[in-house]
């Protein structure tokens, strides 16, 4: 298992740190190695991911710093639309892990083909695409709430950053505030239908 740390101190990250960060998550160089792909192989398919997610991250991005322009800390409550990013993010991997050469042949060896062409494996692909995408969402979101650290959903916001769902119970803030972003907290979920 990998840990990766990333500090937002200085603002937030770019979609090419962003996309580096999903191609790290996606192959681990020294076990694709010992899975029998050449450190280069191994090498080259992490820089063709990443370059192939930069475009989504920035999409996703882009369009959460757009909502928050717009709606201000109120879009702090609503769900963190991920699936709007997931598919065709997921097939732009799968392109990459399919790609062939001028000639035809695959550039990537079987060994990776197979194991992405697995359910299991599309599965744990869409999964950590909803994660890094509702990650990238929720940094901004955090940048926002402390830009605006006096409206009622950003003080939720930030208290739940802090002490997860504990504010449930202390009564310092809206419960519905506090719930809708504990539910944030958990990416990949549907969208929270809104009432009318």
């Amino acid at each position: 298992m990998q840990l990766r740390l990333m500090m937002t101190d200085g603002g937030p990250h770019s979609p090419e740190t962003l996309a580096d960060w999903t191609a790290s998550q996606l192959i681990d160089i020294t076990a694709a190695t010992a899975a029998g792909m050449s450190y280069n192989e191994a090498r080259e398919f992490r820089s063709r991911l990443e370059k192939a997610l930069v475009q989504h991250h920035d999409m996703a991005q882009s369009a959460e710093r757009r909502g928050l322009q717009a709606e201000g800390s109120d879009r702090l409550v609503q769900s963190m639309p991920t699936e709007s990013y997931v598919p065709d993010a997921a097939d732009d991997v799968m392109a990459v892990v399919n790609s062939r050469d001028a000639d035809g042949k695959h550039v990537f060896s079987a060994t990776i083909r197979d194991h992405f062409a697995k359910p299991e494996a599309r599965l744990a692909l869409e999964r950590m695409l909803h994660e890094h995408f509702h990650e990238n969402m929720k940094i901004e979101r955090s940048w926002h709430a402390a830009a605006d650290a006096d409206h009622p959903a950003a003080k939720a916001f930030i208290a739940v950053q802090r002490d997860g769902h504990a504010h449930l119970f202390t009564g310092e803030h809206d419960p519905e505030l506090v719930a809708a972003m504990v539910v944030n907290q958990l990416p990949g979920l549907p969208p929270v239908p809104s009432e009318g």
